[in-house]
């Protein structure tokens, strides 16, 4: 025991009273109600030595209240600076995502400040290309304008015309020169520092060049006049040339006038409207060529069928009947009515064509073909079913042959409806008698064998029929 060293023996001792104090300052405050009690004893004996008034119920209030906050921390209060520190590093996070957020939104300025720069640069950079390629479209558009002012001065030379020459006129003093450019002063190479200087250069010399065009347009649509003039000056020259023209002009006035008419309208074409207006007239005149091409053929129609009834020997009933028809489509060609005159020419050439050759009347006789009919009339008795002849007609029905044997149109009226009509059958009016006749006859073997009914001699209009019907036979046209 003799050798431990009292400086190791105070050291041990001190680290144990540490441990003792430590072990009974915990065991006051584990003991909490013991701990109340003694304090709260205390101040009663300091009041009751002190001579001092006390209220128990107090006094055990105020011991459970300081227990109760003893151990809760108080901070001490700080200044506004400090109080400002103390929130800041608090909620730091929040201030540095504020930082990035300050970052970010600065670098976005200047990214969008930068691209709004570069974004102005390239917009006058786009403009003046376009400027470019527009004032080269313009140039080789020009030029083509030129070369066709050209050509047309020179066949103004070889075709004079007053139209033409005032239009052209305008053109030399429209269009826009060969030399004439509006992006050769522009600068190849555009940058920050000139190119607000390029820009409203590029704006003034776009403006030039709409006028330019505008120029160019004007001059190309009075070129265009300038052709059409010339395309209606040949026109009008190829109708003048036309046989119908040189031959109608002879009987029809009308159309010189319209001729003229027409030249005038041109001379004084100076724009499109006004070439219209021209175009009009030479269509005028050449729908009136047309027209009188149609009459003077008719006119020349009516003179060879005048011939050839003039060489025709018809009798004299025929003859005027043929007159009266030549004297009606006389007086619709001097009316100039075409459409009346042309089925009145083509009656009258049937007619001669139909006087011209020698006909026989036969009984028709084929397959499919009847060669009779009864008529029963609405007012006859045969109409209400009474076993009568009474109101009956009885028909055969017959056909014209040329000597060739080929069946021939003839002009029938109807003795029915007055109607005169154009056909290769008809019905003549025979006896009742005649009419049983031909029936037995066809009864026996399926034919007719005597067919004949009449004939027509050449240079004659005139049917002559035989005993088996009258002189002239009432004929109906349908069955």
């Amino acid at each position: 025991m003799s050798s431990i060293p009292l400086s190791e023996q105070l050291g041990a001792m001190a680290f144990v009273d540490e441990l003792r104090h430590q072990q009974m300052q915990l065991q006051e405050h584990l003991n909490l109600p013991k701990r109340r009690a003694e304090v709260a004893a205390r101040i009663r004996d300091y009041y009751q030595s002190h001579n001092i008034a006390f209220d128990e119920a107090l006094i055990d209030q105020g011991v459970r209240e300081f227990f109760a906050r003893r151990l809760m921390f108080e901070a001490p209060p700080l200044s506004g600076w400090q109080r400002l520190l103390s929130k800041a590093s608090m909620a730091r996070s929040q201030l540095y995502k504020l930082f990035l957020a300050l970052i970010a939104a600065a670098l976005i300025t200047q990214c969008t400040r930068i691209a709004h720069d570069t974004g102005v640069t390239v917009e006058v950079q786009n403009s003046a290309r376009e400027l470019l390629r527009r004032d080269q479209d313009l140039r080789s558009n020009i030029q083509q304008q030129h070369e066709k002012l050209e050509q047309l001065q020179q066949k103004a030379v070889a075709q004079p015309d007053t139209a033409v020459s005032r239009l052209l006129e305008y053109v030399r003093q429209t269009l826009p020169p060969l030399d004439q450019s509006f992006a050769s002063d522009v600068p190849d190479f555009i940058h920050k520092t000139n190119r607000d200087s390029v820009k409203a250069l590029v704006e003034q010399r776009e403006a030039q060049l709409e006028q330019a065009r505008d120029n160019l347009y004007e001059s190309r649509y009075a070129l265009a006049t300038v052709e059409g003039i010339y395309k209606q000056r040949d026109e009008l020259a190829s109708l003048l040339a036309t046989p119908t023209y040189l031959e109608g002009i002879k009987r029809f006035a009308k159309l010189k006038e319209l001729a003229s008419l027409a030249d005038q309208q041109l001379l004084q074409v100076k724009d499109d409207k006004t070439l219209k207006t021209a175009t009009r007239q030479v269509n005028e005149l050449a729908e009136q060529i047309l027209y009188t091409s149609s009459l003077l053929e008719q006119f020349t129609l009516r003179e060879q069928l005048l011939q050839r009834f003039k060489a025709m020997p018809l009798a004299a009933g025929d003859r005027a009947q043929l007159q009266a028809l030549f004297a009606q489509a006389s007086n619709s060609l001097d009316t100039q009515d075409t459409f009346q005159a042309q089925g009145q020419l083509k009656h009258l050439e049937q007619m001669l064509d139909f006087a011209a050759v020698a006909l026989t009347i036969q009984v028709v006789d084929r397959t499919g073909i009847k060669s009779g009919v009864e008529r029963c009339y609405d007012a006859a008795g045969c109409n209400r079913g009474e076993a009568t002849d009474k109101g009956k007609s009885w028909f055969l029905v017959v056909e014209a042959t040329d000597p060739a044997g080929i069946s021939a149109n003839v002009p029938v009226t109807s003795s029915e409806t007055g109607k005169q009509r154009w056909t290769r059958l008809f019905g003549v009016r025979v006896s009742q008698a005649e009419y049983l006749k031909v029936k037995q006859d066809k009864l026996d073997d399926g034919h007719v064998d005597e067919r004949m009914m009449g004939s027509k001699a050449a240079n004659s209009l005139t049917l002559r029929f035989n005993q088996r019907t009258t002189s002239n036979p009432d004929m109906i046209l349908d069955w």
